[in-house]
């Protein structure tokens, strides 16, 4: 049976590997959920997110989802630097007027009317597989 698991792997390390770089906010947002996606990284993708969370600047910051990457051990120094610099203002009231922070939700749109049901063809773990 095919390893699903390592062929997720893979494919997440491709995605990562290959965003552009107005990405790489919710590259490490990503990642600082899932941990374990940092080691199997290419050198240059973590420069260049290591290169994100160094180069960022707090006059004008309005990008929090890269501060998701303060779990990250290889980011923690910088954006630690990042939130000491940072207002009050800054950290309390987001600018909630800045449509890049919230570009996820364009995902959550509710579509009207009936929507087919997922069928999962093989469960990623070997557990029963949910009722979608």
């Amino acid at each position: 049976m095919k390893n699903i698991a390592v062929d997720h792997l893979k494919w997440l390390r491709c995605l990562i590997d290959n965003l552009e770089p107005g990405n790489r906010s919710s590259a490490i947002a990503f990642i600082a959920a899932f941990p374990d996606l940092w080691g199997p990284l290419d050198a240059p993708t973590k420069t260049a997110l290591q290169a994100t969370a160094d180069n960022a600047v707090a006059d004008g910051f309005a990008d929090y989802r890269l501060l998701a990457g303060v779990n990250l051990p290889e980011l923690r120094n910088s954006l630690l630097d990042l939130i000491s610099k940072l207002a009050v203002e800054q950290l309390s009231e987001p600018d909630w007027e800045n449509e890049s922070i919230y570009e996820h939700q364009a995902l959550d749109v509710k579509l009207e009317g009936s929507h087919p049901k997922i069928e999962i063809a093989e469960p990623l773990s070997r557990s029963k597989p949910a009722d979608i």
